[in-house]
């Protein structure tokens, strides 16, 4: 019987490191599977334009399975728990998978009750349906305070910037200024980190770029109560932010069945796991990437690549009985939409954090140029040596209107 490779998660990160695999392993010397609850793959760098009506809802998300090369199975199921002792993966229907490595791409989810209590005035951003309904509420949304908050330390801090937050700033001042009525709204963008990044020289900048459009930031802040009712923000010391619309980013957490799997993730779900190597510190055949590791790095599809070209290589020296090279250095490079036909890049790696650069048009086509790449070349993992950056489309994915 064949040696076999599982893959859970057909996210990016399950579907690069897949795909990439294949190239590397003939069926003959392994069976190479991926295994999810869901069959849709969406688009992540694009969903930043759904609420802006900037991407449409159907041409974001693809069949999961259609986006592996072949000779890759897929199945489509909910994972359990994990037994490091026997290697096996043990599904909710009661079924179960040996593996010879195993490599967890499963993600993040909001953490239970992080956005608050439902409401007309307080919408989290996650996922698609989120941000649909987020785009519905833009266009109903004719003049109050806006309120961008990011609740709880979000994941790629202390290193990385969150920078999907401030991405959704920028656009909303372009999207109100394009209705005409940003004299009518004020924007504010709450933080619990100590500034707009979590690092100097992007904090600076950012920050900046947030007073030069008028975006008000409060700093050191974390809601301990989501007022939906009253329109506020409440933290631990009594201190109250007032809302009209609240969007709310929540603080994520890993795949909740992880924690059922003796020895594989910390307290958040996160697989604890080397950061240069990428293997699972509980066992050897076990690798991790994506935001199931929990890395300190921005949530990037540039940062993903190059987690998946690390990863790949490290387990072929893996099955080859040779050491792994520690070569992730958290590399992750940004482009950060900013409006107007404009983008900014941000590149960091673990020690170093690059000087950001100024807005530009040219960072903006090469965004465009990474999103319509992102089906055809990132997917299939053919451009492994192209740094390609976390950032949506922000030319309407079939909507024929005009770019910001």
């Amino acid at each position: 019987m064949n040696r076999r490779i599982v893959i859970l998660g057909s996210g990016i990160a399950g579907t690069l490191a897949a795909n990439r695999l294949r190239r590397h392993y003939d069926e003959s010397e392994f069976g190479i599977v991926v295994v999810d609850r869901y069959d849709d793959h969406l688009c992540r760098p694009a969903l930043v334009s759904v609420p802006f009506g900037l991407a449409e809802p159907g041409r974001i998300v693809r069949p999961a399975s259609r986006q592996l090369a072949d000779g890759i199975g897929f199945r489509k199921a909910e994972a359990d728990r994990v037994d490091l002792d026997t290697d096996t993966v043990h599904f909710t229907d009661g079924s179960s998978y040996r593996y010879d490595v195993l490599v967890l791409a499963t993600g993040a989810a909001p953490m239970p009750g992080a956005a608050g209590g439902p409401s007309d005035k307080v919408l989290p951003f996650h996922d698609l349906p989120s941000a649909v309904a987020l785009r519905d509420a833009l266009r109903r949304f004719d003049g109050g305070r806006l309120v961008v908050d990011i609740a709880g330390t979000p994941v790629g801090t202390p290193v990385g910037t969150p920078v999907e937050p401030l991405e959704f700033c920028f656009l909303a001042d372009w999207y109100f200024r394009r209705r005409k009525i940003r004299d009518r709204v004020e924007l504010a963008y709450v933080t619990p980190l100590n500034g707009a990044g979590s690092r100097p020289e992007a904090s600076r900048a950012l920050g900046q770029l947030l007073e030069e459009k008028w975006i008000r930031m409060t700093p050191r802040f974390t809601a301990s109560v989501i007022d939906g009712e009253n329109g506020r923000l409440l933290n631990d010391g009594g201190h109250e932010i007032p809302f009209d619309l609240a969007v709310v980013f929540p603080q994520l957490q890993g795949a909740p069945w992880l924690v059922r799997s003796p020895g594989l993730a910390d307290e958040r779900g996160f697989v604890t796991v080397d950061r240069h190597t990428l293997q699972c510190k509980s066992k050897p055949n076990v690798f991790a990437l994506g935001d199931a590791a929990g890395l300190p790095v921005p949530r990037s599809t540039s940062a993903v690549s190059s987690q998946a070209g690390t990863l790949v290589h490290n387990i072929r020296r893996f099955l080859a009985d040779e050491p792994l090279d520690a070569s992730y250095d958290g590399r992750a490079a940004c482009r950060v939409e900013t409006g107007f036909g404009r983008a900014l890049l941000l590149d960091s790696t673990y020690d170093t954090e690059a000087r950001p650069g100024r807005e530009s048009r040219l960072v903006h086509a090469g965004a465009r140029a990474a999103q319509r790449l992102y089906w055809s070349a990132v997917l299939p993992g053919r451009a492994d040596r192209v740094r390609v950056a976390r950032t949506g489309d922000h030319r309407p994915l079939g909507a024929g209107s005009t770019p910001p």
